[in-house]
């Protein structure tokens, strides 16, 4: 007689902030007090002073003032090189902020017509 084994909860295979089960990744970590299952993005997007949204660089050390350039809307910080040319230093506001939808990841699977290995 085969057992049945126990199907994981659905809430234990979604991310606690944007409740997404497209995601690759869920790390365990602490969200406002509690801590909580989130996917890789909603990590990124609630950690904005800790990396430049633009190249994703991780900043082990503050950035020179010279070298930085910070959103309007958020404590988010981008290297001034990472900045487009036509962008206006005064005014920026990172991808997350000037786009609603922006995700740092498209995770969703294309089905190119090869089988998986």
């Amino acid at each position: 007689m085969a057992m049945k084994r126990d199907q994981p909860d659905l809430e234990k295979r979604l991310c606690g902030v944007c409740g997404s089960t497209e995601r690759w990744f869920l790390h365990y970590v602490r969200h406002r007090g509690h801590f909580r299952k989130l996917c890789t993005n909603c990590v990124l997007k609630n950690n904005p002073g800790l990396f430049c949204p633009i190249c994703l660089d991780f900043f082990e050390h503050p950035l020179p003032a010279r070298d930085q350039v910070m959103c309007v809307r958020c404590p988010s910080i981008s290297h001034s090189a990472c900045v487009a040319a036509n962008s206006s230093f005064r005014s920026f506001q990172c991808p997350p902020c000037s786009q609603p939808t922006f995700s740092f990841f498209n995770l969703t699977r294309q089905n190119d017509g090869q089988d998986a290995k």
